[in-house]
């Protein structure tokens, strides 16, 4: 197989057609939103690499930007960059006809690293982004924002449990709620290594599903003014949950890092798993409705232990039949990250973040593809 990023496996039906790459440096997220001006994207990036520094996946300069593209003429160009140190996410979000972009830092410096940094809210005002809010945040990994009703919320998903790092700053994943000014903290939520959020909304009720690396994973529902445990996923290795529902049946995806993806199936009172898909590795996940069905995209990340990383060279591309995934596509990726989709001209396309080469060093592509399922 073709060891590139964005080549298809050997002999495979092609779901995925490279359509664009776009020049990143150990990307972390990659997210679409649109304004008055159409379709933008953000890449939030963790590191660049530092000459003659032996390479390795927490080495590099952290104090680097997120870069802003936007869509013109059939493919992405550069429109700009924002301070995003130790990039790990970016979220688009508005509240009625105020736009927003909230930024998630893991660290900042070039060794020794910082953990306690601040993440920023900007709002887009005149065309310019505006800091907003900075919160105080130890190793931020994501913001996700969501709505019951009129209220909106922003949940952060942050920690990180490592020898010789103090937390000065609030160490735990918590739930922030808008005042109609700024974002006040709400709720906290246990856990040592948050990575990332779910909020989706089934028989009536709204839950939120949360990602940890060390501890469990959780899904919690809404009770009235608050969160509440629901339903537990044992063991670490969290990394990304996606929800969707198919002819009737309600579904939950879960990528955890340890033990791959595993699709769990709504039962009335609670998920139960049903399939089991990709093996160790999986960091991402999206849902996607294409002409022939739907489709899940998994990106996977490394394997093996901190000391000793092994990136994963391949994702998958899976078909729904209505009760089970089956394999589509097996795709090249190099330390995948994240992955998301959105349509333009009449055509859907897939944007994958990569972040370390086969050397271990960060300068890795970002690659679109046309989505041809």
């Amino acid at each position: 197989m073709n060891s590139e990023p964005g080549a298809p496996a050997t002999g495979s039906r092609r779901h995925l057609q490279e359509a664009q790459r776009l020049p990143t440096s150990c990307a972390r997220s990659v997210t679409v939103g649109t304004d008055p001006d159409g379709i933008l994207l953000a890449v939030a990036q963790f590191a660049v690499d530092i000459p003659g520094q032996a390479p390795g996946m927490h080495a590099g300069n952290s104090d680097i930007d997120a870069l802003l593209f936007r869509w013109s003429g059939g493919r992405f160009v550069a429109s700009g960059h924002f301070p995003l140190p130790g990039g790990e996410n970016v979220e688009f979000f508005r509240i009625g006809e105020r736009r927003f972009m909230a930024g998630a830092s893991i660290r900042s410096g070039s060794g020794p690293y910082e953990m306690n940094v601040s993440s920023a809210i900007h709002e887009w005002i005149d065309d310019r982004c505006v800091v907003l809010q900075t919160f105080p945040t130890f190793g931020a990994k994501q913001w996700r924002h969501f709505s019951i009703g009129a209220r909106h919320f922003l949940a952060l998903a942050q920690g990180v449990d490592l020898p010789g790092l103090a937390p000065l700053h609030p160490r735990t994943s918590c739930l922030f709620e808008w005042d109609g000014g700024a974002f006040r903290e709400l709720q906290a939520f246990p856990g040592r290594w948050g990575y990332g959020w779910c909020a989706f909304e089934l028989d009536g009720r709204h839950f939120l599903a949360y990602a940890d690396h060390l501890d469990r994973s959780v899904i919690y529902r809404w009770e009235q003014s608050r969160f509440e445990e629901f339903q537990v996923f044992p063991g670490g290795g969290g990394r990304a949950f996606t929800f969707f529902q198919s002819a009737g049946h309600s579904w939950l995806a879960f990528a955890n890092l340890q033990r791959g993806t595993t699709v769990y199936r709504w039962e009335g009172t609670g998920f139960v798993a049903h399939q089991q898909l990709a093996g160790p590795g999986a960091r991402a996940l999206s849902v996607v409705a294409g002409a022939h069905g739907l489709y899940l995209i998994n990106v996977n990340f490394i394997q093996g232990t901190a000391a000793n990383p092994q990136r994963v060279p391949d994702s998958q591309v899976y078909c729904w039949d209505g009760q089970r995934f089956e394999l589509g596509e097996t795709f090249a990726t190099s330390a995948a990250t994240d992955v998301t989709t959105f349509e333009a001209d009449g055509t859907r396309y897939i944007i994958v973040a990569n972040s370390l080469a086969a050397d271990m060093r960060f300068r890795t592509d970002t690659i679109v593809y046309r989505f041809l399922g």
